[in-house]
């Protein structure tokens, strides 16, 4: 579990809207755990799934725009997001313990934007 603490320093740099958003996404049960062991979870958008690393790393456009390159803030909203669920206990949870399964998702995620995979499995 993650401390709440945390949660708290991650919603101190964001704007309101975007607070709204990480907690709607919550509900709406778009953070996905790929592996516990790897700290490697997914956030399914509707166009898009970004990787995330918990504190680390978003693959989505806002962080690697205004957090990494320009450093506008220190988040986004997606690894908010993944904050509440981890500390909510309200992941979608796979037991993907084979290293192809896992690396086909990230594959296409990171080649298209998208798993279809993963996307198969929450079916």
């Amino acid at each position: 579990m993650i401390d709440s603490s945390k949660c708290k320093e991650l919603m101190a740099g964001l704007k309101l809207e975007s607070i709204r958003k990480a907690v709607s996404s919550v509900y709406e049960k778009k953070i996905v755990e790929l592996n516990p062991h790897l700290s490697l979870y997914v956030f399914q958008g509707e166009d898009e799934d970004y990787l995330m690393i918990p504190y680390i790393y978003c693959s989505c456009p806002d962080y690697r725009i205004r957090v990494l390159a320009k450093g506008e803030k220190s988040y986004c909203y997606h690894l908010l997001a993944l904050c509440l669920a981890i500390n909510n206990n309200m992941l979608i949870r796979f037991e993907l313990d084979k290293d192809n399964v896992i690396y086909m998702i990230l594959k296409e995620i990171i080649t298209t934007g998208k798993s279809h995979t993963l996307r198969g499995l929450r079916r």
